[in-house]
Parts: structure tokens; sequence; C-alpha cells
């Protein structure tokens, strides 16, 4: 006894905790051999020791660095739980042993030095994608295929399996993500497609992957495809919006890089645009039934960069032909850019109400191109798009609107402002003069819309009355894709 008091403390638990899980193991083996009525209450109690000194023991080999000691601890504490019929206790060691081994696999993902108790910082999952290697998938594709196995035993039957439920699709969801991205890491331009999963990068790449897109196309692999299909599954049935919006973020680029020539596939491109949009959009939702304010989305940058992609496959669709079609979509395309322009106006937050209204996301899943599904969703996504368009043709921006539909000018003071203006002066710019040769018999509209695109030439110049010029062009571009849909 002396000996063991001049040990210091953290072996001492160990010891504890060893002694504790044995005496616990001989009391359930000893308690079943009396009559459930009698010993239900003690094994209960019994096996919720066993589980918490199990997984204490588990925390101290993995903070003292002994990660293989604690991968090891864990796998034999699978075994043991699963012998004892505690399937839930299985569950939760499965997927602290998961995360171990992708903090082995992962080196960025490694918490910090003062995140006591933490084995994995999830998030960092989607950093450094370039740098993955072979063992890394391997390691990350036995991970997958365990959380796969967890999730199928566990029922969600009360709150607490629920809660596990959800901490295992989630980091499911994130390593199918980061696989299918690592796929995209070494090709161009599908390579810039990682950066969409940081905030601070998802506009630079988002310009840097537009650029490169005209340029060249890039058919990524099937494998990659089904990858992020299922990781926006996961996200999709646990109502994570964010992660649920960069997936159909990196699925809208993936589509976009395919054959120009298959309205198929860029049809898909629109529709993964639009279920990104609605989802970042949601995941900034805040209901305020007294104010109906709406608070910026975790992820404005990337909202941004979206409406970027959704005007360029707005405007590729169009195809430049002068048929009312290609109008159409030059002008839906114009109206969108025109948001994303309102939101980066210095002087105050400005009202830019969307082009689609804020509504859930559809709870029906996407399926991979293969599936014939996908054309009807597409042809659901353009038509409530056209029609919500067609509502706000006349729309200008009312006192109402300025107080409900509040946005931060999220670009007011920030070095990305410089080349995103420019992006968005040369192809409003662009759109303006094609809409403009495909008026020019129209003296009425052709004339209005002229005026319009010199008022924002001069505000552009002059550096004052750009949201009051954006605001008219905007309601006048809806008035076109009204007029050219009905």
């Amino acid at each position: 006894e002396t000996q063991e008091l001049s040990q210091p403390l953290p072996v001492q638990c160990e010891r504890w905790l060893q002694s504790t899980i044995s005496l616990s193991l001989r009391g359930l083996h000893q308690l079943a051999a009396l009559p459930s009525e009698m010993a239900a209450d003690l094994q209960l109690q019994a096996r919720a020791r066993l589980a918490r000194a199990y997984g204490d023991l588990g925390h101290i080999y993995a903070n003292t660095g002994r990660y293989t000691k604690a991968m090891t601890h864990a796998k034999q504490g699978i075994e043991l739980f699963n012998a004892t019929k505690d399937s839930f206790q299985a569950a939760r060691l499965q997927l602290w042993l998961c995360r171990l081994q992708l903090r082995l696999a992962v080196p960025q993902a490694a918490p910090a030095a003062s995140s006591a108790g933490v084995v994995l910082e999830e998030t960092a999952l989607l950093r450094g994608l370039s740098a993955a290697g072979v063992a890394e998938d391997a390691a990350c594709t036995q991970v997958v295929q365990a959380l796969q196995k967890v999730l199928k035993v566990l029922e969600g039957s009360n709150s607490v399996e629920q809660e596990l439920q959800c901490e295992g699709q989630t980091l499911l969801g994130r390593v199918q993500l980061r696989q299918g991205l690592c796929r995209l890491a070494s090709s161009v331009p599908l390579g810039t497609v990682c950066r969409f999963c940081e905030e601070d990068t998802a506009l630079p790449g988002m310009l840097e992957f537009l650029q490169a897109a005209e340029t060249s196309t890039a058919d990524a692999t099937k494998e990659a495809v089904e990858l992020l299909f299922q990781a926006s599954a996961c996200f999709r049935e646990i109502g994570d919006k964010e992660l649920g919006g960069i997936a159909h973020a990196c699925l809208a680029a993936v589509y976009f890089c395919g054959s120009r020539q298959d309205a198929r596939v860029q049809r898909l491109a629109l529709t993964h645009c639009q279920h990104a949009l609605d989802y970042l959009g949601d995941c900034g939702a805040r209901a305020d039934a007294s104010a109906g304010a709406r608070s910026p989305t975790s992820r404005p940058k990337l909202e941004l960069a979206m409406q970027l992609l959704e005007a360029r496959a707005l405007r590729r669709g169009s195809g430049g032909s002068r048929c009312a079609a290609a109008r159409q979509g030059d002008a839906r395309a114009t109206v969108v850019l025109c948001d994303a322009a309102l939101r980066c106006c210095q002087r105050r937050p400005e009202a830019t109400s969307q082009v689609r209204a804020p509504a859930a996301p559809s709870q029906e899943p996407c399926e991979p191109p293969s599936v014939a599904g996908d054309l009807e969703d597409s042809a659901k996504e353009g038509s409530r798009g056209e029609a919500d368009e067609a509502e706000g043709a006349t729309e200008t921006p009312s006192g109402k609107e300025e107080e409900g539909w509040l946005r931060t000018a999220i670009l007011a003071s920030d070095e990305q402002k410089l080349p995103l203006m420019t992006y968005l002066k040369q192809e409003l710019s662009e759109l303006l003069l094609r809409l403009l040769k495909g008026n020019e018999r129209q003296e009425g509209p052709g004339r209005e819309l002229k005026a319009l695109y010199c008022s924002l030439l001069t505000a552009w110049h002059a550096d004052t009355g750009q949201a009051e010029a954006l605001f008219a062009l905007r309601s006048h571009a809806r008035g076109i894709v009204a007029a050219t849909g009905a």
C-alpha cells in the first residue's frame, strides 16, 4: 500500500480504474447466476460503472499519447461489451476508436494541446486535402465501413442513442466528403473545389475555378461523385445545413466542369447550385415571428460564391442565342448577380431579396446522374425559380424589405472585394450587352434597359448610388423573366 501511494497520481488512477473494471466484470458474472427480478438493478449499476471506468481508462491512454494502447483498449472493449450484450457501449467505443484512427491517419486533424479530452478536431478533416496519401485513404475507408456498421446497430430508441447516431452520421459524412474531395484535388480545375470548405478561401477559390472552367473541362471519377452524394445524404438525414451546403456546392462545381454540350449535366449543376443556396440560406435563418428578421448565414462568402456559379450556369444554359429561353436565362443570371453585388455595397447593410423564397430543401434524396429522378428534380427547381422571379418582377426596395431582409455588407473592408467586384462588373456588362442585342428591335424595353445600364456604369464610376442602380436593374431583369416566361 505504501509503494502504491508513492506512485504518481496518473499511474494510481490507471490502477484504480483497472481494478474497478475487474471488480465490475466479476460482479456481473456473479449476478448472472441470480434471478433477474433480484439482480436487474444491480446489473444496471455494475454495467454503468464498467462503462464509465473503461471509457476513462481509454481517455487516460489517449491523453498521455499512448494511442496504440488506446486503440487496443478500445478494440478489446468492443468485444467485451458485445459479449455482455451492451450494444450501445460497444457502439460508443467504436465511434471513439474511429476518431483515434482518423487522428493518426490525418495529422492536421489532431486537436490543440490545450484541448484536453478531445481526440479529434472534426472540422479539420476538410483541410489539407491535397496532402492525402494512400495510407490515409485506406484508413478512411476502414473508418467508413466501421461507422456504417455501427449506425445499423443503433436504433435511436432514446435521446442518448439518437445523439450518438447524429455524431456517427456527422463523422461519416465528413470522412466521405474528405475522400471525395481528395480524389478531385489533383485535377484541374476541380482541385480548386477543395477550397470551398474553408470560408476564407471560398470566394478566391470560386473565382479561380470559374476562370479555369472556361478554358478546360474535367470529368470527375464516378467514385468521387458517389462519395460526395453519400456525404450529402448523411448531412441531409441529420439536418446539418452547413455541411450539406458544402457538399452540394462541390457537386455543383463537379457537374459544371462536365460536358458543356450535355444539357442534362448542366441542369444538374444548376440544381445543385440551388440546393446549396437553399441549405446555406436555411443555415443562417433564425425564426423570429415578431420582427421577421434573418441573420446572415454562418458561411456568407460560400453563399456568395455559389451565387456566382449559379449565374454562370444560367448564362451557359442560355447558349448565347436570342430566343426567349436564352433571354430568360440571361435575365435570371442578371438578377442573381445584382443580388451578389448588393451584398457587397459599402455604405450599410442592404436588403437583397433572394431570387427564391427561403424554403426547406427537398427531402427527396439527390441521386447520382444515372437516376432519372435528377431530371425531374432539375425541372422542378427551374420552374420554382422562374415562378418566384415572376412574382417579384415589379418589386422595389420597400421599407418592409429594408427592415425584414437586412444583410451584412460582408466584404465592406475585405481584400477579396476588389477582385470580386471586378468580376461582377465584367459579368454584368457582358450579360447586359447580350440583353441589349436581344432587345434592339424593341424601342421601349430596349431603351429602358440601356438607360439602366448607363446609370449603373455611372454609379460604378462615381462610386455612389450603386445600390439604387442595382435595385432598378434587378427589378427590370425580373420583368424580362416574367415576360419571357409567360
